[in-house]
C-alpha cells in the first residue's frame, strides 16, 4: 500500500499527459483524469479546506490519488466522498493516509462498497488524532467491522461523530461498541439506525448509558429493540445526565403499536 501511494505523483503526471477521449469515449477514463488533475492541484494548494465530491464515480483509483494528497496536504479539514463506488482498495488507501494526516476533521464515505477495509479504517483511528467525524452509512460493515471500530474507539480521543446507519451490524457488533463507550470520552453522536439491533444490543447500550457522560445523541431508528429493550433504556436514562437526543422511531415497542415500516433510504 505504501508503494502504491508513493507512486501516485508519478501516475498523476502520466495521466495528465494522456490525450482526452473523443466524444462518446470512455467516461470512466475522463473521471479518473479529472480526479488526477484535481489531486495534483491539491498537492500544492494552501487554502482549500473543504472538498465535496459526492455522487461522482471516482472509484478506488480516485480514492488512492486523494489518499496520496492527504499525506502531504495540511489544509483540508473536510472531504465528502459519498456515493463514489469506492471499494476496499480505495478505503484502505484513505485509511493509510489517515495514519499520518493531522488536519482532516471530517470524512464522509457513505453509500460506497467498503467491507474488508473496515479493519484498516479502525486501525487508522487508533493513531489519528484529528478526525472528528466519520460517516460509514450504507456500506458493507458487519459485526466484525463494528468490533474493529469498537476497539479503535477505546483509544480514540478525537472522534465525536460516527454514523453506521444501514450496515448489517446486529447485536454482537453493538455489544462491542457499547463496551467501547464505557471507556471512550470523546464520541458525542452515534447513529445505529437500521442496523438490526435487538434486545441484547439495546440492553448493552443501556448498560453503557448508565455510566457514559459524553454521548449526546443516540439514533436507534428502525431496529428491533421491543418493549424489553426500551425498558432497559428507560432505566438507564434515570441514571444518565448527558444524553440529549434518543431516537427510537419504529422499534416494535408495544404490541399495539404499528409503524409504517423502514426502508433502506439515503437520508
Amino acid at each position: 500500500m505504501k508503494k502504491l501511494l508513493c507512486q501516485s505523483s508519478e501516475r498523476l503526471r502520466e495521466v495528465l499527459q494522456e490525450p482526452l477521449p473523443s466524444e462518446g469515449g470512455d467516461i470512466e477514463f475522463t473521471v479518473k483524469k479529472g480526479v488526477a488533475t484535481l489531486a495534483e492541484a491539491l498537492q500544492s494548494d494552501s487554502s482549500l479546506q473543504s472538498l465535496d465530491l459526492q455522487f461522482n464515480e471516482i472509484g478506488d483509483a480516485g480514492a488512492v490519488l486523494l489518499a496520496g494528497v492527504l499525506q502531504s496536504n495540511s489544509c483540508l479539514i473536510s472531504i465528502n466522498l459519498q456515493s463514489n463506488k469506492i471499494g476496499d482498495a480505495g478505503a484502505a488507501a484513505l485509511a493509510h493516509a489517515l495514519r499520518s494526516n493531522s488536519s482532516l476533521q471530517s470524512l464522509d464515505l457513505r453509500w460506497n462498497n467498503i467491507g474488508d477495509a473496515r479493519a484498516a479504517l479502525a486501525a487508522a483511528l487508533q493513531s489519528n488524532s484529528s478526525l472528528q467525524s466519520l460517516n460509514l452509512q450504507d456500506n458493507k460493515i458487519g459485526d466484525d467491522g463494528a468490533v474493529a471500530l469498537a476497539e479503535a474507539l477505546q483509544s480514540s480521543s478525537s472522534l465525536q461523530y460516527l454514523n453506521l446507519q444501514s450496515n448489517k451490524i446486529g447485536d454482537a457488533g453493538v455489544v462491542a461498541l457499547a463496551e467501547a463507550l464505557q471507556s471512550n470520552s470523546s464520541l458525542q453522536t452515534l447513529d445505529l439506525s437500521i442496523t438490526r439491533i435487538g434486545v441484547v444490543g439495546a440492553k448493552a447500550l443501556a448498560g453503557t448509558l448508565q455510566s457514559n457522560s459524553s454521548l449526546l445523541t443516540l439514533n436507534l431508528t428502525c431496529n428491533r429493540i421491543g418493549d424489553v429493550g426500551v425498558m432497559a433504556l428507560a432505566y438507564a436514562l434515570q441514571l444518565n445526565s448527558s444524553l440529549q437526543s434518543l431516537n427510537l422511531t419504529n422499534n416494535k415497542i408495544s404490541k399495539e403499536s404499528g409503524g409504517p415500516g423502514c426502508s433502506k433510504g439515503k437520508t
